[in-house]
């Protein structure tokens, strides 16, 4: 190949000089910097690979993580694990970087915490606020479908 700054046929090595990327020889290299990876690619390919690095990362995260569900109390247990440390929601707010409000908010169950934000209350309150999606199996000769408030009475008299 030959070099874009002399023309010699030679091995070529990406240069930056005057802000251009080339392909020069050993000889011409000494008048720029070698050039990064990045500014080798060019900035639509670096960011392409970026993109596509962090999709890849994205989906094995996906593929890794068992579905799970937020808790029905979850704000009453955020409450009262807040409570048990002696903070109010000011300084549970501040400690996880977030807004008084929204601490408010997901204690009252306002608002579902996000993922960032359920797993930083999880670390700080020391606590699990999600549960396995599995639908609890119901032992019946009758057709699976959603249980009556008679099916749940009549189950709590059982376990009596």
């Amino acid at each position: 190949m030959q070099c874009e700054l002399c023309g010699a046929e030679a091995q070529l090595e990406a240069t930056r000089v005057a802000g251009s990327v080339l392909r020069a020889c050993s000889a011409c290299a000494g008048s720029g910097h070698r050039a990064t990876e990045r500014e080798t690619l060019g900035p639509q390919v670096w960011v392409a690979n970026a993109l596509e690095k962090r999709a890849r990362r994205q989906r094995a995260r996906d593929e890794e993580l068992p579905e799970r569900v937020l808790v029905a109390d979850c704000g009453s247990r955020v409450r009262s694990a807040r409570q048990q440390r002696g903070w109010d929601q000011a300084q549970l707010a501040q400690r996880a970087a977030e807004k008084k409000s929204v601490i408010a908010a997901v204690e009252t169950g306002a608002r579902e915490p996000d993922d960032k934000l359920l797993r930083k209350l999880e670390r700080l309150l020391s606590l699990k606020l999600t549960e396995s999606a599995a639908a609890p199996v119901v032992a019946s000769n009758r057709r699976a479908s959603a249980l009556t408030m008679g099916d749940l009475l009549k189950q709590a008299l059982d376990k009596e």
